[in-house]
């Protein structure tokens, strides 16, 4: 499966391969950092990209599984947040040059 295709499944299938070890979390994030790089300067749509927090977030998410834990439903699926959430350690605008 490319990224395009992994990119278009809906959240709950992308769960389910990861938790059914089709695929890791961490290569989830890979895929979609991808696509981010392919098309954000066309689209424009990040205001921060924190890959670095992504790709660790993805490493225990993979880390949790294998232990055995209980994943939850959004389990290593990759999620934007909007800029209107404050994010510790992470720029945060509002969506406005006034607070850039």
């Amino acid at each position: 499966m490319n990224d395009r295709e992994l990119m278009f499944l809906p959240a709950h299938k992308q769960r389910q391969m990861i938790v059914d070890g089709e695929i890791s979390s961490v290569e989830m994030i890979e895929a979609s950092l991808r696509r981010i790089a392919e098309f954000e300067p066309q689209l424009n749509a990040f205001i921060t990209l924190d890959e670095e927090g992504a790709l660790k977030s993805a490493e225990a998410a993979d880390t949790k599984l294998a232990s055995g834990d209980a994943a939850g439903p959004l389990h290593g699926v990759p999620v934007a947040v909007k800029d209107l959430e404050v994010t510790k350690g992470l720029r945060t605008t509002l969506g406005s040059a006034f607070f850039n």
